[in-house]
């Protein structure tokens, strides 16, 4: 899901994919790129003990989105926080870099 996107875009796809009976939470950055615009990155932490995948994540999103689906879904244990316990948003972003 490359191009400009709308904020609206991005939460949509985060309050989708937090409907998810596997996951614990969710959220989605959009990362510049030199030559493609701006590409949408989801961050998803699973449940324990879930097998969830991420092609599992893509099925869930065509079903339940009109095909809105990010350019890359990142499975991770936990979100980068600062100390007060707030998500790291720029840090996930900066880590999001390298998977676009």
């Amino acid at each position: 899901m490359s191009g400009n996107h709308e904020a609206q875009d991005l939460h949509k796809i985060e309050f989708i994919l937090n409907e998810h009976p596997d996951v614990d939470q969710a959220l989605v950055v959009s990362v510049p790129t030199p030559s493609e615009g701006e590409k949408l990155v989801a961050w998803v932490v699973k449940d324990i003990n879930s097998e969830l995948s991420t092609q599992e994540l893509v099925n869930f999103l065509e079903d339940k989105s009109d095909n809105q689906v990010p350019d890359h879904i990142e499975l991770t244990d936990e979100f980068p926080m600062t100390p007060s316990g707030k998500v790291q948003k720029l840090k996930l972003i900066e880590l999001s870099k390298d998977l676009v």
